[in-house]
């Protein structure tokens, strides 16, 4: 429910602060070479599937942070500030008339998709594999309010520090591998 909120409110909110016909990569703070690289990725469903599979995402949420972990299976394992527990869905990625999108399905909802633009543009953090063991498990309620890396969760949770480096398009944190 949550995600399906997200979306929509993102864009409203970009939308007023942006005049009308402004270039994506502005709204978002990137440039040219990031917008290449998104088109490069999202050229088709595979090779964004293929990017995107098996790894672990960290966007800025209103409420704080939301980290997920897009597991290779098509299964997603949520993580976000306030919960006190894992949510569960599945993600896929989709051929849409505008592009490909990105689209995660949580038990009882329909799916909510975003464009590939959209979606990568707005993770400030991507990792391969599951560093947090959100598949297995809440690691601690994740405070309201802040924007936490997923190498500093890793050090609150007693994971040790983080060891792959940040692949994000428009990364928020410094590339730590």
């Amino acid at each position: 429910m949550a995600r399906s909120i997200l979306f929509p409110l993102l864009a409203v909110m970009l939308s007023a602060c942006f005049p009308a016909g402004e270039p994506a990569e502005a709204k978002m703070g990137t440039g040219p070479a990031e917008t290449a690289r998104v088109q490069e990725l999202a050229r088709t469903p595979d090779s964004l599937r293929a990017f995107l599979s098996g790894t672990t995402v960290k966007q800025a949420a209103a409420g704080g942070t939301r980290i997920e972990h897009l597991a290779s299976d098509g299964s997603s394992h949520l993580w976000q500030s306030g919960q006190t527990a894992i949510v569960p869905g599945r993600w896929s990625v989709r051929q849409a008339t505008g592009g490909a999108q990105v689209c995660i399905q949580r038990t009882g909802q329909g799916p909510d998709c975003a464009p590939a633009n959209d979606y990568l543009l707005g993770l400030g953090e991507i990792v391969d594999g599951d560093p947090l063991r959100l598949s297995q498990g809440l690691p601690f309620i994740l405070p309201e309010g802040g924007d936490l890396s997923i190498s500093f969760a890793m050090m609150k949770a007693g994971f040790g520090p983080l060891q792959t480096p940040n692949k994000a398009i428009a990364p928020r944190y410094p590339d730590l591998g």
